[in-house]
């Protein structure tokens, strides 16, 4: 036996304990972090400390038991800054031994012990219409290529789950793999196809497989500073002022709606960097900071949400001193790659001065980037803006509305393509020579 004691569910940076649990036959434990060896443990108390580094990365981490002859008897893997899920979903597939599944079971678990609010669930990117989860009917398909499975579940509490399973119809028990999923844009926007895709991207050198290839609604991630939060209400009040009040909350509603909420659509989320338990900060930086519901974008616009979204001032327990926007960009960028769908996360910037973030600015950056989650900046004062590396004004209704097409458009191009396997995002590559492909955060 070889389990991981210590289990790294939030943001993880610096110096922490790393401790596992043996069976009688282990005499050593060798703990390896991203292929490289970081001590061997040879007795009580299985733990040793391990320095995960300064800036926020995904990294790998394995466990290696072995015997008195050094033989390998049981390895465990746990990958660190990468999203997780207090709930787990899990497909079944079911329908004749031998023939191709002709129906699917979706199985909800929660240790947080909330409610299921919204269930989708697409094969190949297409919505499935089912009326309990453990009876999903599978249409017919191509017998010549590999399909996939999707589901995504959004709980009352707001967080939400995402899982996946492959088949190919007609095999004999439909096989299941655990998958990856890698955002890419393709040059001239074409619809890529898995002939297309496959050998062009490598773990470690060695190709894996892809499984298949979808374009379904995205997410969109919104971090805004103090300053530049106060400024986009203005001008969401401004636009208000032309809007009756039925229309206005029409579009609340609307972009509100559970009910009839498809796969294909692209959904809105905000975090805000004020803190909102400020003592829960060194021991989940995950909790630390103010989370919004979904919000659909097609109802509202990407323009209203980015101006309407916010907090009660009770959810919030300090001012703008105390904001950190550079680990709420993180987190937003965590939440978006757990997705599992076209991703982007955008910060609006507009304060200069107060920003108590302990993450530099192009550790962040260079975070986003190894999790493959495209970063948009905007900004209300230039001046903030440079110190992020500019961004694109955004200091009118009208600058707004131009700045969130462009964000959609992004958004659109992006096609996800699952891989066979359990990756660290950063650990994948493309093949060089592939010109009309890259991934979607460069």
């Amino acid at each position: 036996m070889l389990e991981f004691a210590t289990l790294f569910l939030s943001l993880v940076t610096g110096i922490h304990p790393v401790e596992v649990v043996v069976g009688e036959a282990v005499v050593s434990v060798e703990i390896v972090l991203d292929g490289e060896s970081v001590g061997v443990i040879e007795g009580e108390p299985w733990k040793l400390e391990c320095d995960f580094g300064r800036d926020p990365l995904p990294h790998e981490l394995l466990a290696i038991a072995r015997d008195e002859s050094g033989r390998t008897v049981k390895t465990a893997r746990q990958l660190v800054n990468l999203p997780k899920s207090q709930s787990e979903l899990r497909l079944i597939l079911l329908g004749a031994e031998g023939a191709s599944p002709s129906a699917a079971r979706l199985v909800i678990g929660s240790a947080l012990f909330v409610e299921p609010e919204n269930i989708a669930v697409g094969l190949d990117g297409t919505p499935l219409e089912f009326e309990s989860p453990a009876l999903i009917p599978l249409p017919k398909t191509d017998p010549s290529s590999h399909h996939i499975v999707t589901a995504e579940v959004e709980f009352t509490d707001g967080s939400t789950a995402h899982t996946a399973i492959t088949f190919t119809q007609g095999a004999s028990g439909a096989t299941q793999a655990e998958l990856t999923a890698v955002p890419i844009v393709v040059a001239g926007n074409a619809a890529p196809t898995i002939e297309f895709l496959q050998d062009s991207f490598r773990v470690n050198g060695e190709i894996v497989k892809v499984s298949t290839v979808e374009r379904p609604g995205g997410r969109i991630f919104m971090v805004r500073d103090q300053n530049a939060s106060e400024q986009l209400q203005e001008m969401g009040w401004f636009r208000d002022r032309r809007l009756s009040r039925s229309r206005r909350l029409e579009i609340w509603k609307g972009s509100r709606s559970i009910k009839g909420r498809g796969a294909e659509e692209a959904l809105f989320r905000s975090v805000v960097p004020i803190p909102s338990q400020l003592e829960a900060h060194e021991a989940s930086l995950e909790k630390s900071f103010w989370i919004s519901p979904l919000f659909r974008i097609q109802e509202a616009g990407l323009d209203w949400c980015a101006s309407h979204i916010f907090p009660r001032p009770s959810d919030l327990a300090g001012g703008a001193k105390n904001q950190q926007v550079a680990e709420a960009l993180a987190i937003a960028g965590l939440k978006a790659a757990g997705s599992g769908r076209p991703r982007v996360v955008v910060l609006v910037v507009g304060d200069k001065k107060h920003d108590a973030s302990l993450f530099g600015i192009e550790a962040t950056k260079q975070f986003l980037r190894a999790l493959n989650v495209p970063l948009v900046i905007w900004s209300t004062e230039p001046a903030a803006a440079q110190r992020w590396g500019g961004g694109t004004p955004v200091d009118s209704p009208k600058k707004i509305s131009r700045a969130a097409n462009q964000v959609i458009d992004s958004l659109d191009r992006q096609w996800i393509v699952w891989i066979e396997g359990l990756y660290v995002p950063r650990n994948i590559t493309l093949d060089t020579t592939r010109g009309d492909l890259q991934f979607a955060a460069f």
